[in-house]
C-alpha cells in the first residue's frame, strides 16, 4: 500500500510541488492526495479534463491530435503532463485518462489507460490494462499513479 504521507513528506523535502491532470479518476488522485493534512504544502491543484473539449480548452491540446490517437493514448497523456505542469506551475504533474469502461471507447478496452508524469526534465508515459468494476479500474490508476509518484519523488535532487 501506498503511503501518502511519505509521499508528501519526499516532496516537502525535495521543495518540489505537485499538481495532477485527471480523465478516468474524475478527481481521485487528487482527492486522495489532499486527504494528508499539510499536503497544501505540496500539493498546488489540479484539472479534471474529462471531456475532449476541456483537454483541448484548458491543456491547449490539439484537436487533430486527439483526433489522430484518440483521448485514450500515450500522445494524449504525455500532453496533459506537459502542459498540466506548465498551466499549475508545478515541479511534478501527473496525469491520467484512459477507460474505466464499462464499455469499449475510441475501440481500446475497458481496463486500458495511459499514466504520465512530466518533471523538469522529462515526461515518462506508461500504458496499463487493469482489470475489474469502473471503481476497481479507478482505485488501481490512482494506486500506480500514486507509486510512480514515488519511484519520480525518489530520483529527483533536492
Amino acid at each position: 500500500m501506498v503511503n501518502v504521507a511519505h509521499i508528501l513528506k519526499l516532496a516537502k523535502a525535495k521543495k518540489l510541488t505537485i499538481g495532477a491532470v485527471e480523465s478516468l479518476t474524475g478527481g481521485l488522485l487528487l482527492a486522495t492526495l489532499t486527504s494528508v493534512s499539510g499536503a497544501s504544502k505540496v500539493i498546488k491543484g489540479g484539472l479534471v479534463t474529462y471531456t475532449r473539449e476541456e483537454k483541448e480548452k484548458l491543456l491547449h491540446i490539439s484537436h487533430v491530435k486527439i483526433a489522430k490517437y484518440g483521448v485514450i493514448s500515450e500522445q494524449v497523456a504525455f500532453d496533459m503532463a506537459k502542459m498540466g505542469r506548465y498551466r499549475l506551475n508545478v515541479d511534478i504533474c501527473v496525469a491520467l485518462t484512459g477507460n474505466a469502461g464499462p464499455k469499449v471507447m475510441e475501440e481500446k478496452p475497458r481496463g486500458l489507460y495511459y499514466l504520465a508524469i512530466a518533471t523538469p526534465h522529462e515526461v515518462q508515459v506508461i500504458e496499463v490494462i487493469a482489470a475489474g468494476t469502473r471503481t476497481q479500474i479507478r482505485r488501481a490508476c490512482v494506486t500506480r499513479a500514486l507509486e510512480e509518484l514515488e519511484n519520480t519523488l525518489l530520483k529527483q535532487v533536492a
